[in-house]
């Protein structure tokens, strides 16, 4: 399939860019750089063969998921053939605690997961991602807050973790002076697009999600009633409690997300706060995936044309970062006219998926030229 599409760009050394950045901050969205891709971590009980087997395939599950940006992954046969033969592309592991909880932290072998990734045309998303803004409160008993990662909550613990997991950068307000002249709590609470919009422009975030999490108004009116009956802590006590079900807390999640045109949002319920959040910011970054993600197998041609490309060295820099880049398969250069460098990639998937990833690396800014 051949699609050719001219676009220009003009390009800055990164040393010279970030000097201007520090006298005039770009208003460009933020993309982080995600490291760790090829590394896995999990919860283990002990050290023996069969936790630690497990554990590897377990954490090799979840690079491939990082990897790919989505579960969906998990089904391919190769993928699965893969996971079963871990042992092929374990390069270290170690055992560390936290929390007084053992963990196995595993590295990948790049290499072959790319080649993976390759000969099965997997789509394959690269370590520049879109920054996720989150505006999340919550509700306990009535009592509202605006989670900031210095929040006293597990939450911010949870989303941290969510982050590191699935390699989607998160970041929390900080719940300043600033954010407090911009945004309110009923604000965020009522999902005011204005003020929120507002108040997000200074983190310079891709997208903005806005969650609610709660014991009490977002629940039915039984359930409800069934937390305020139960507020006290709850006892441990195994088979010896008969009642332990009763004192379970039931919470409601919510969340609402705008990208372009389009609008998504879901709800959830259950008892298990972690399991709630986490299932969330799945979904979230499913979502995010696909807007970012080569999801077409098919080859394509895609015309480049990158100015101001006025030295070797320059060259040099373009030349690698396209070359590196997950959705593109080749570069070749097929015209240079003066400080002009006129490249031709071979990408899989979208030329769309592609100007997006472009868009995110702060060393390159879209040029549109009135008369192309």
């Amino acid at each position: 399939m051949l699609k050719c599409i001219t676009v220009f760009f003009n390009i800055a050394l990164l040393s010279v860019l970030a000097s201007a950045l520090l006298l005039l901050p770009t208003k460009q969205a933020s993309a982080v750089e995600v490291s760790e891709l090829y590394q896995g971590k999990v919860l283990v009980t002990d050290q023996s063969m069969l936790q630690r087997n497990k554990a590897l395939k377990d954490a090799f599950s979840l690079v491939m998921v990082k990897l790919a940006g989505t579960k969906e992954i998990l089904s391919n046969k190769a993928v699965k053939k893969a996971i079963q033969n871990h042992s092929l592309y374990v390069t270290q592991y170690q055992y560390e605690t936290l929390n007084e909880e053992l963990f196995l932290q595993a590295h990948f072998n790049e290499e072959r997961i790319n080649y993976l990734f390759q000969q099965e045309n997997l789509a394959l998303w690269g370590s520049l991602r879109p920054q996720l803004l989150l505006w999340l409160i919550e509700e306990a008993s009535l009592s509202r807050h605006i989670m900031s990662s210095n929040s006293e909550s597990e939450v911010p613990t949870i989303i941290s973790n969510f982050s590191q997991m699935r390699g989607m950068p998160i970041a929390l307000p900080l719940m300043d002076l600033d954010d407090a002249m911009n945004i309110s709590l009923s604000d965020v609470w009522g999902r005011f697009e204005e003020p929120i919009v507002k108040a997000s422009k200074r983190y310079r975030a891709e997208s903005v999600v806005v969650m609610r999490l709660s014991n009490s108004s977002l629940l039915s009116r039984k359930n409800y009633q069934h937390n305020k009956k139960n507020k006290a802590p709850i006892v441990q006590c195994g088979l010896l409690c008969e009642h332990e079900e009763s004192q379970k807390t039931y919470y409601a999640l919510d969340w609402s997300y705008s990208y372009e045109e389009e609008s998504f949002s879901k709800q959830y319920k259950g008892v298990d706060k972690q399991a709630l959040l986490n299932e969330a910011l799945n979904d979230i970054t499913e979502i995010i995936y696909l807007q970012y993600a080569s999801i077409s197998r098919d080859e394509q041609e895609f015309i480049i044309e990158v100015a101001n490309v006025d030295s070797l060295n320059v060259y040099v820099d373009v030349f690698n970062f396209l070359s590196e880049l997950s959705s593109i398969k080749s570069v070749t250069l097929i015209k240079a006219d003066g400080a002009s460098r006129i490249f031709n990639l071979t990408i899989i998937g979208s030329g769309v998926s592609l100007l997006k990833t472009l868009k995110l690396n702060s060393e390159l800014r879209q040029k549109i030229d009135p008369f192309a």
